[in-house]
């Protein structure tokens, strides 16, 4: 009976082995002429997708728009304001002809110290209703799907859509925002890994990289404290759709030719004068299709711009390297 039931308990455990989920390390090194200046992973199985957003943003005026200000200036200003106004009102309290003025001048503080709480109170209120909303949604979301299991994934997509959808739309590179101009900095890639087997993998992916490449200056006048100088950032973008088939121990390679700083610039206010990045009217007649925005991301060295097996490409363009940026994929398995 003993011998019987071992037997069994191996057959189990080699079924649940093999059963047991494959997954695959997936890198992605990016590369600006010969040096390493992105690197990242992901850990997942066949069938899934994973997403790495840019490392971060940067926040710059506006060309023709007012500079920052000096934080150490500015507050020795506020200091200095604050000491006159003090003076005048010691002055003022001293001589008794003048204290109708200065209850005058107490009740517009007073009043408007009450108006600013009293805004800040409805700001309050109005959020805490938002988020009692929420609760109350997300309470109910909760019971019901207690009720009925299946209908969970309806539910928190129902949740997400009336709640949520504003907050997952992110901010579009170069897009204007008040007196701001945003610029993405770092790699981005949407990664899907179809299918796998023993010899190596399928996969579908989008790719971006925008670092800082220089700075530019229009050559006018900073009169009115108008900004003259604006940051130019080198971007490449690729959507490879079709899945790519890449054996294990090989690497997938994306090459663009690197961007010039007048072909950098180019790029940047072609982006700014589209609907989608830019601040512009729909009715705009530079109004561009996401398929036509994909283009002008071919600006630069365009016969560089390659992508397949990065042994390959390394050695075709082994002259180019340093005009070049990569992005070198590789997966290998591993077991969880």
């Amino acid at each position: 009976m003993m011998k019987k039931l071992s037997f069994a308990a191996l057959t189990l455990a080699a079924a649940l082995c093999a059963s047991a989920q494959d997954y695959y390390n997936v890198e992605v090194k990016t590369y600006v002429g010969t040096k390493l200046e992105d690197t990242f992973s992901f850990v997942m199985p066949a069938g899934k997708s994973e997403r790495k957003g840019f490392e971060g943003k940067m926040l710059a005026k506006i060309y023709k728009a007012p500079g920052f200000p000096h934080a150490i200036v500015a507050e020795l200003e506020r200091e200095k304001k604050a000491a006159e106004e003090a003076e005048a009102l010691a002055s003022k309290t001293s001589d008794t002809s003048n204290y109708a003025q200065i209850a005058e001048e107490i009740y517009m503080q007073a009043r408007k110290a009450a108006d600013d709480l009293e805004k800040r109170a409805e700001t309050a209120t109005f959020r805490a209703e938002v988020a009692r909303e929420k609760l109350n949604d997300a309470e109910r979301m909760l019971e019901n799907g207690k009720k009925n299991p299946a209908q969970f994934k309806t539910l928190v997509e129902a949740y997400k859509a009336r709640h949520e959808a504003k907050e997952d739309v992110a901010p579009v590179s170069v897009g204007r925002k008040n007196d701001y101009e945003e610029y993405d900095m770092g790699s981005y890639c949407d990664f899907t890994l179809t299918a796998a087997d023993k010899l190596g993998v399928t996969f579908n992916f989008t790719y971006a990289f925008s670092r800082f490449l220089t700075w530019s200056d229009s050559g006018g006048n900073n009169n009115g404290n108008e900004m003259t100088r604006f940051p130019i950032f080198e971007t490449y973008f690729k959507m490879i759709q079709e899945d790519v088939t890449v054996r294990f121990g090989k690497a997938y390679c994306i090459q663009f030719g690197r961007q010039n700083p007048q072909e950098a610039r180019s790029l940047r206010e072609a982006l700014q004068n589209s609907v989608l990045f830019g601040n512009q009217d729909p009715s705009a007649p530079k109004k561009l299709k996401l398929e036509d925005l994909a283009k002008l991301y071919n600006y630069g060295k365009t016969d560089l711009n390659v992508n397949g097996d990065f042994d390959d490409i390394r050695l075709r363009y082994s002259a180019d390297a340093p005009y070049v940026v990569r992005a070198v994929i590789r997966v290998t398995p591993i077991k969880l």
